[in-house]
């Protein structure tokens, strides 16, 4: 209550110059900024009031407005990043409202409004324009590259970098920060995760294809949630505002050269305007409609850990305890919808209606054969390979349906009083991850001579496993089987959100500036109902004869023998599984045990205020933001001594709330036309993940030691102050533009996973691994972009435009029970991006280059560095290419992942292999029509 009645104080204080301030006889001037025939309006050109400190951007319709002008004669100019200023002489008069057109020289064709060159000027324009540090691009720019979703479009972006699953794009690291310490909005409603322990919103879900833009905002202001370290990124789908009267159909097709299949790509995009009442054109209808399936395998080989080992020679070596073939093939389906209404019913009020559905549904068959080493004998033992007799095989085989779900609704408008402006939102958001078939088996042969060496992987540190018997290896009759496991389980989180936003120009004595306050108010409730069963009592002796499929497996990394057929494998479930029984211990713990549900209330106010003295642009505010946290879920105690050692599951419930708040500060200085200063100091935080706060524990009671491993319902957010420095110059009529940026963050209270024992209620416990607050962290990194288009040079040379960005991040966090600090787990120290694009007579290419430097994954052993498991760095060159057959039909090609760059992870050192995975290339192919 403290912090909101400082709020209310401060927000009192800044409303004063309101009420004793003079109200001369002002008027009102609007105005379009368009190119020379109307039919493209331009996002983020600066419009300003020469002679004055009067300056503003347009908005997504291109429109501008300025308020409070005293009855004058006055001149506009209006700059956008590759055209030429242009100037007007406007009239206002007192009590009304002139409304303007400014025309930019810039003559585009439909081509070219699509072309890189527009694209490019769209997106520096907005960046120019903001105040804080944003990057934007537009659903054109992604169309430039062969990106599957949303998060693979980002990875183009200065400072940001891609976290893949199975090669592709899913979460997005921003400077950085990993994927849970940033936000994601749908037209300014906040997203919610799909899965079960994170916060963080799996971009992969949403096909590129349903974007109008991308906004992803470095800095935030205070009218933005503040739970962002690493910062937001905003999605917007399409208007029919934007697009007019339209229809464009996309018609593709993507071949993986390993499946050696061909999935459909498809879409339909319409927009309509209608004129309603006394208005033209004031209803905007818009629709799109997207399904992509894609299909590919990945083949994968991966190790356990790696312990210190005396070899037979007596030298001491690391050496896996076991190693892995795995083989997948994959079938991802998006389907995505988005419909959008928007009411003009004057130009002083909007109203909307926007919703987006996106569902992926990923199919995939996993086989696995795991060489175990752990307990055989040793034969040999050299620092490139192993053989061991009497040895282990396990062979597994899975098939996995889940499907991914996200669903927006959010309703809203704003109204214009004078120099008042008011807007408002209601949304409901949903997340979802239903998993309703999980089916696998795992069959185990044993006394085999298996081994590892690394001879002939060409370069690469994944094992060859090898038998020395390949009738013993390959003998179906060997394996006996060991386990069927099922699994059924549902994820899902629901927010309501409602937003109230009011804003007002005015005058810092001479000084034109604004006012803006508002609140908001979430509600969120997540659930995960998990339902595993582990069947380890079998009928019969069934062995992997009664499994297995015909023929050799297309497997790239050595020889992969003989493997469960999953069509099979469900017949012989079907048949024999009701007299199968199952381990009730596993059940109730990988069940009951797994279960949570939890309400999360979130209510936030803050007052931002904006001034322009001179050629300083300032703005600053509070937020204030309340947390209240209800959760229930189990505590599982296993006793050897009590209950046949069975688990006892009961309920376990927990509370937290906390109250912050957060100061920000940004400032925008123009040195010059083309040139700009930007800086800012913002506080941020990120509350905690639903599994390190979860209400779970689970105990174990063997031979007098007890263990556990807990959830912590007290943990509370970590916190960051967060300094940028920006300077960018942007060039006049040639599009062109450099910026060179510095960040840092100081974050504090940063979670930390510990041993907790002797401490409150687990003071008579041995071993209790828990998170809580208390590291230290900081961040600090170096931003470097150009853009440059060629057109001064002679043909055909004066088609190419060049994109590069280069990004160096350093962190160091603390670590219990480590000397030395570590890196924040994602962050990579070089992430580089390189475009060069052509755009001439209907062709449009562009090869595009991506690096993504090592960064640590995950911490295994908080005292034992070398069990860090680390992924080594990767570079990727995609192509895309775009020929303009007519004015509305255009050709594509791209081909992702031209190099054929694998994915490699390893613990502590590169010789000490955790995974590797081979992807091949992808092929994409199609028409594209637009009227």
């Amino acid at each position: 209550m403290h912090s909101i009645r400082v709020l209310v104080a401060l927000t009192a204080a800044l409303l004063i110059p309101l009420a004793v301030q003079a109200q001369p006889a002002t008027g009102t001037l609007t105005g379009t900024v368009v190119n020379s025939d109307q039919s493209v309006r331009f996002e983020g050109a600066t419009v300003e009031i020469v002679g004055t400190d009067r300056r503003t951007s347009t908005n997504r319709d291109g429109r501008f407005r300025f308020s409070l002008l005293p009855a004058g004669d006055y001149e506009l100019r209006v700059e956008y990043v590759g055209a030429a200023a242009e100037t007007m002489r406007v009239a206002v008069e007192a009590g009304e409202t002139t409304d303007v057109a400014v025309l930019l020289a810039v003559e585009l064709d439909p081509v070219m409004v699509i072309g890189q060159r527009a694209i490019q000027s769209a997106s520096l324009s907005r960046e120019r324009s903001a105040v804080n540090n944003i990057n934007v691009i537009t659903a054109d720019a992604i169309g430039q590259f062969p990106d599957n979703n949303v998060a693979e479009a980002l990875q183009r972006v200065s400072g940001l970098s891609l976290q893949r699953d199975q090669g592709e794009g899913r979460f997005i690291t921003i400077r950085g920060a990993n994927a849970n310490f940033n936000t994601t909005t749908i037209n300014g409603l906040r997203i919610p995760g799909p899965e079960d322990d994170s916060r963080a919103v799996n971009l992969d879900v949403l096909s590129a294809d349903l974007v109008e833009s991308v906004e992803v905002s470095k800095s935030l202001t205070p009218d933005q949630d503040a739970d962002a370290v690493g910062g937001n990124i905003e999605i917007s789908t399409l208007s029919a505002f934007d697009l007019g009267n339209s229809i464009r159909f996309n018609v593709e097709g993507s071949y993986n050269g390993k499946a050696d299949e061909v999935g459909p790509r498809l879409g339909v995009t319409g927009t309509r305007l209608f004129s309603v009442g006394d208005g033209v054109d004031n209803l905007a209808v818009s629709g799109s409609l997207t399904y992509f399936d894609r299909r590919f395998e990945v083949d994968n080989v991966e190790a356990g850990d790696w312990p210190e080992f005396e070899a037979p020679s007596g030298q001491i070596l690391r050496v896996p305890e076991a190693a892995e073939q795995r083989d997948y093939r994959l079938s991802r389906e998006r389907t995505g919808a988005v419909l959008n209404f928007d009411y003009r019913p004057t130009a002083f009020s909007e109203y909307y209606l926007r919703t987006l559905y996106s569902e992926f549904a990923d199919n995939e068959i996993e086989l696995e054969h795991e060489y175990i080493f752990e307990d055989a004998t040793p034969i040999e033992i050299t620092e490139n390979g192993g053989l061991f007799s009497d040895g282990e095989v396990e062979r597994r085989g899975k098939e996995t349906t889940a499907t991914r779900e996200i669903l927006a609704i959010s309703a809203g408008g704003s109204n214009i009083f004078d120099a008042w402006e008011l807007e408002y939102q209601a949304g409901y958001a949903e997340a979802s991850t239903s998993e309703p078939f999980s089916l696998g088996t795992a069959l185990i042969a044993e006394g085999l001579d298996i081994g590892y060496d690394f001879t002939g992987s060409e370069g690469r540190r994944a094992p060859n496993l090898f038998g020395t018997d390949l009738a013993a290896l390959d003998d179906p009759s060997a394996y006996e089987l060991d386990l069927v496991e099922l699994e059924s389980d549902r994820v899902e989180e629901d927010e309501i959100s409602l937003r109230l936003d009011l804003g007002r120009d005015l005058f810092w004595g001479n000084n034109p500036g604004r006012i803006q306050f508002g609140a908001k108010a979430r509600f969120r409730e997540k659930s995960n109902d998990a339902n595993n069963s582990n069947f380890v009592d079998f009928d019969a002796d069934y062995t992997l004869a009664d499994l297995a499929g015909t023929g050799q497996r297309d497997y790239s990394l050595g020889r992969f023998g003989p493997w469960i057929d999953t069509r099979r494998l469900r017949e012989f479930f079907a048949a024999n599984g009701s007299n199968f029984g199952i381990d009730p211990a596993d059940f109730l713990l990988d069940s009951e045990g797994e279960d949570y549900s939890l309400e999360e209330d979130i209510y936030a106010a803050y007052v931002m205020a904006e001034a322009t003295l001179g050629r300083l642009d300032l703005l600053g505010g509070l937020r204030v933001e309340t947390t209240d946290i209800e959760q229930d879920g189990f505590r599982a105690v296993v006793d050897e001594d009590f209950n046949d050692g069975d688990p006892v599951i009961e309920p376990f419930s927990g509370e937290n709330d906390y109250t912050d708040l957060f100061p920000n500060l940004q400032a925008r200085f123009n040195l010059s036309d083309n040139l700009q200063l930007r800086g800012s100091f913002t506080r941020t935080m990120t509350r905690p993940g639903f599994e390190d706060a979860g209400a779970r524990q689970v105990v174990e009671i063997e031979g007098g030691e007890r263990v556990a491993e807990v959830g912590n319902p007290d943990l509370d957010p970590f916190y960051s102050n967060n300094f940028d420095l920006e300077l960018s110059y942007y060039a006049g009529e040639v599009l062109g533009a450099a910026s060179i940026g510095v960040f840092y963050k100081d974050i504090t209270d940063f979670f930390v996973r510990t041993d907790v024992a002797g401490e409150g209620i687990f003071a008579d416990f041995d071993e209790v691994e828990s998170v809580i607050n208390g590291g230290d962290a900081e961040l600090f990194g170096i931003e470097l972009s150009y853009v440059q288009e060629f057109s001064f040079l002679p043909g055909p040379w004066d088609g190419l435009l060049l994109i590069a960005n280069y990004t160096y991040v350093d962190s160091e966090a603390d670590l219990p029970g480590r000397d030395s600090s570590i890196r924040l787990p994602f962050q990579s120290d070089h992430i580089a991006n390189v475009a060069l694009g052509y755009d001439k007579a209907g062709l449009s290419m562009r090869l595009a280059l991506n690096h993504r430097g090592e960064y640590l994954d995950s911490i295994n052993d908080p005292e034992d560095p070398s069990q860090d498991e680390i992924v080594r760095e990767e570079t990727r060159l995609d192509f895309t290419s775009e020929y303009q057959i007519t004015e509305n039909i255009a050709a594509l090609l791209s081909v992702q992942n031209i190099t054929d760059e694998p994915y490699y992870a390893f613990y502590g050192d590169e010789r000490f292999a955790r995974q590797f995975d081979e992807f091949g290339r992808t092929w994409e192919f199609g028409l594209r029509l637009r009227f």
